[in-house]
């Protein structure tokens, strides 16, 4: 990250994936500012930037990068704004849908609740 911008990179660890994030936020209409004439290629969940071979940090530098990020609080809803697809999104909905005490809801509450489900499953 730093070979591009000087952004800070946050870490949460996420209690449901078992495993820490990693991760740094800015308007998407800054990534191409700051990228260069660097190459990008456009993926499912975003870009990948092209670095140059002297760009990229040795491997072994890796470990003692990642002990010096902060861990920040995580919280279920940080783990659902994450972007899951395909089979994943759908165990998760299937979780949701087993957890959501419809007995107790308004309908309101279950219409926005149905919502949130068509939106987890359509990545959008």
């Amino acid at each position: 990250v730093s070979a591009i911008a000087d952004y800070k990179v946050v870490r949460k660890h996420l209690s449901r994936l078992k495993q820490n994030v990693f991760f740094i936020g800015f308007p998407s209409s800054a990534l191409f500012n700051n990228i260069g004439k660097r190459e990008s290629v456009k993926t499912e969940r975003g870009f990948d930037i092209l670095l140059s071979p002297d760009e990229i940090p040795p491997e072994d530098g890796y470990e003692t990068w990642r002990a010096s990020v902060e861990t920040a609080p995580s919280s279920q809803a940080d783990f659902l704004s994450l972007p899951l697809s395909g089979a994943e999104a759908e165990r998760e909905a299937v979780r949701q849908l087993r957890e959501f005490p419809l007995e107790s809801k308004s309908m309101l509450e279950c219409v926005t609740f149905l919502a949130q489900l068509r939106q987890l499953l359509t990545n959008k």
